[in-house]
């Protein structure tokens, strides 16, 4: 009986609920996909040298302008953007060699 009571209890819920929040998470909410989606007109908005846009409709992801592993956020919308997964995996690769650190032999 007392464990049903504290379940009820709203002090307790507003901890819970305190904690969730403080805790980074990957997943997007729905809200957040909708949001990034119309947008982005449901396509991909990687810009190439030329100043064309690629405009893929097909193979989409939501990528994490700043990036998740660099503190980025999953439930803001203006961190997030649709790539097709080409260019998703483009990114990535330039990236991660700019970040990567230079072995000297």
């Amino acid at each position: 009986m007392l464990s049903f009571l504290q379940s009820k209890d709203p002090v307790l819920w507003s901890q819970r609920a305190r904690r969730t929040t403080i805790k980074r998470s990957r997943y997007i909410p729905r809200w957040v996909k909708k949001k990034v989606w119309q947008r982005d007109g449901g396509r991909c908005v990687f810009v190439g040298s030329d100043g064309t846009r690629c405009g893929e409709r097909n193979f989409l992801q939501i990528d994490h302008i700043v990036p998740w592993a660099q503190g980025g956020i999953s439930n803001d919308p203006e961190n997030l953007r649709l790539l097709c997964s080409t260019h998703n995996r483009f990114r990535a690769r330039t990236e991660s060699s700019k970040q990567a650190p230079q072995l000297s032999v």
